[in-house]
């Protein structure tokens, strides 16, 4: 905190002495006037000024000459100062460099053309701000202006929301397959898997080491019989890959590549020069073998092939394709059972009288198909390429239990419950939307293990 301001000294009083009598008429001198002086409050007088001054007396001789020394220095030096400044008003002055005025702009001298090039609202902004300020690099005011109409532009202009149409899977594809063909590329040469030795057809050998040569060829041969059937199959195994193009790209052609590999070997190598036989991605290749799909990391002996194999393959888009068509076209029948189906064995046609005629042939020729009716509820029914489809219908009443109902097909109904007659009878087949003749076989509509099939006319 700082200390109180000190109170100034008061000022001390001096008594002025009473003025001397006036001299009398008869002393000699001169006659003067002197006037009385004025009756009121005393005159202060000030003896000595510097009572009226706070006196510093902290600063000793010392000090004093120091301060005087220092005022002399500074006065020298404007005297020095002002000497120089005379000195440079008598020299004569230099010749200042002329500021030159800028060049006329460039668009200035462009031709009409140009000029409404750089102002068309087609340029995109970019472009005619990065034009301008080439033209004009010191004109800032026709760059701000130029913003100011890109600015005024942007916000006239309304954003459209809506996304473009996807383009088709199968367009993409085909024109993949178009451009690959205007290249043409060359697919590379497949590596080879193996070298063979040389042949030692030529070697002649005396009598005694022939035949020991086969025996010892023969032990050989025996020993690897064993082996194969031990390890489930020959060590070397011939793949051939059928390539299947898009259903809907009537431009693709298929392909057919042939292949050798050891038993234990991954698919790996076959995969991938198959992808550059087809000019696809091996990422985007699929095979399957006996309508199952097989992978990279498998092997012929782990998918149950012997010496050789039929193996089918396309594209991921391909595939999909396929697969889908094939659910709409034969629903799982494991979806569509009902518990009371599903706790059944599927039906044949073996245990009806009509279909004991039917069930000839050998029998790896059967497949299921999955009958399906307004009637009833799917029922799957196992038959063969030569079951007639007469037959499969008269299964098919007797499983839902509407034999009794409709009767056999083409044959008069019998009468229906509480003495009500009965629809009348003529189920038959239905395949993809086509009639079958109840005489004729089921293969002759080429169906596949699985396939869904209809009966109408109830």
């Amino acid at each position: 905190m700082s200390r109180p301001r000190p109170r100034p000294r008061p000022r001390p009083v001096v008594h002025v002495p009473a003025p001397a009598p006036a001299p009398t008429a008869s002393s000699p001198g001169p006659s003067t006037i002197t006037s009385p002086p004025l009756e009121g409050s005393p005159v202060d007088a000030v003896a000595d000024e510097d009572e009226l001054f706070f006196r510093n007396r902290t600063r000793t001789a010392q000090t004093w000459r120091k301060l005087d020394k220092i005022s002399h220095e500074k006065e020298a030096h404007k005297r020095m100062s002002s000497d120089e400044e005379d000195e440079e008003d008598d020299m004569p002055h230099k010749h200042r460099r002329r500021t030159t005025k800028d060049e006329v702009p460039k668009w200035t001298k462009m031709s009409k053309d140009a000029i409404l090039l750089l102002s068309s609202d087609d340029e995109d902004d970019e472009v005619i701000l990065r034009r301008v300020e080439q033209a004009t690099p010191n004109g800032k005011r026709d760059a701000a202006q130029a913003q100011k109409r890109v600015n005024k532009r942007q916000r006239s202009r309304s954003q459209s929301i809506t996304p473009p149409p996807a383009v088709p899977l199968i367009a993409i594809q085909i024109a993949k397959e178009k451009v690959q063909q205007l290249i043409g590329v060359a697919p590379r040469a497949p590596s080879p898997i193996s070298v063979e030795d040389d042949s030692t057809d030529t070697i002649a050998l005396d009598p005694e080491l022939a035949s020991l040569a086969r025996q010892m060829q023969a032990r050989s041969q025996s020993a690897m019989d064993d082996d194969i059937l031990a390890e489930g199959g020959p060590e070397t195994v011939a793949i051939k890959v059928h390539w299947k193009p898009h259903p809907l790209n009537p431009t693709a052609k298929a392909g057919l590549w042939g292949f050798k590999m050891r038993r234990q070997d991954p698919f790996r190598e076959v995969f991938d020069e198959t992808a550059d036989a087809a000019e696809i991605i091996s990422d985007h290749l699929v095979m399957t073998y006996n309508g199952t799909r097989v992978f990279p990391s498998a092997t012929p002996h782990s998918i149950g092939v012997w010496a050789e194999a039929e193996l089918d393959a396309c594209d991921k888009m391909t595939y999909e394709y396929l697969l889908a068509n094939r659910r709409e076209r034969s629903p799982s029948a494991l979806h569509e059972r009902s518990p009371s189906h599903a706790r059944s064995p599927s039906p044949t046609l073996d245990e009806s009288e009509a279909d004991s005629a039917a069930e000839s042939g050998t029998e790896d020729d059967k497949f299921r198909l999955t009958v399906r009716s307004t009637k009833a509820k799917d029922i799957v029914l196992t038959v063969r390429p030569t079951t007639a489809c007469g037959a499969i219908v008269k299964a098919f009443l007797k499983k839902a239990g509407l034999a009794e109902q409709y009767g056999a097909a083409g044959t008069p109904a019998k009468k229906g419950k509480r003495g009500k007659p009965a629809p009348p009878a003529g189920a038959y087949l239905v395949v993809d939307g086509d009639r079958m003749d109840p005489a004729s076989g089921i293969g002759e509509a080429d169906l596949d293990d699985g396939d869904l099939v209809e009966v109408a006319g109830l």
